[in-house]
């Protein structure tokens, strides 16, 4: 359920209520909700992909997947984009985004635990009710991990495994996507065509600034598509 800034802004003032984990994507909230609420009043990015950006605006940090993985280099994106050092927080949050992307390739944390497998942090075993990696996923998510460095590169196996390395292209969607299951439909087509995608930034019209009856919301996304 996405809040309006004006109704998260409302509830930081609650005595009990002290941070936002916000997983909306929509990194242009985070500057006018900080300015208003204050350096008190925390405000955690919950997109591992967006997360650098939300910073860089003026969050604390991420609640992050990734980190299960790589603590120190997710930390390290953190701390560039708390200093507000744009180009360091890039150039250490380049080699993750596949991670942040691939470590989703199925129902977290199934991805993540493998990953810690292969990285022999773990067991192999996984309790029910979750199951094991598709055996289909497990090169994708190993490319993701010799990408950011948290293991070594398989003698003879590709370095650009899974989309690593595709032949990518920019789309800007726009109307009524989520209300509308139009979002789905359209990244079902890239699946189908044995493409890949990942969401760069969306942005939702919040939920609770219209009481009409059937109501849609406009709402963008920004998608990279692999080919």
């Amino acid at each position: 359920v996405d809040m309006s800034v004006e109704t998260t802004v409302a509830l930081s003032r609650h005595p009990r209520i002290c941070g936002l984990k916000d997983a909306t994507g929509d990194n242009t909230r985070a500057a006018p909700m900080r300015a208003v609420c204050g350096d008190d009043f925390r405000l955690y990015s919950g997109e591992d992909a967006a997360a650098r950006e939300y910073v860089l605006q003026g969050g604390d940090g991420v609640i992050s997947v990734t980190a299960n993985v790589a603590p120190a280099a997710v930390a390290a994106v953190m701390a560039s984009g708390r200093a507000g050092d744009a180009a360091a927080a890039l150039a250490a949050d380049g080699p993750l985004m596949a991670l942040h992307r691939d470590l989703f390739c199925e129902a977290n944390p199934i991805p993540v635990k493998w990953a810690l497998h292969k990285m022999g942090r773990m067991g192999e075993g996984i309790r029910s009710p979750l199951s094991p990696l598709g055996v289909a996923f497990q090169p994708r998510v190993a490319g993701a991990l010799q990408q950011a460095g948290c293991i070594a590169s398989e003698e003879g196996a590709s370095a650009a495994a899974g989309s690593v390395g595709w032949p990518s292209r920019d789309l800007l969607l726009q109307g009524h996507l989520f209300d509308q299951g139009l979002i789905n439909q359209a990244l079902d087509i890239i699946e189908k065509q044995n493409g890949d995608f990942e969401i760069l930034a969306f942005s939702v019209q919040p939920n609770d600034q219209n009481s009409e009856f059937n109501f849609r919301r406009s709402d963008a996304v920004d998608a990279r598509c692999h080919t």
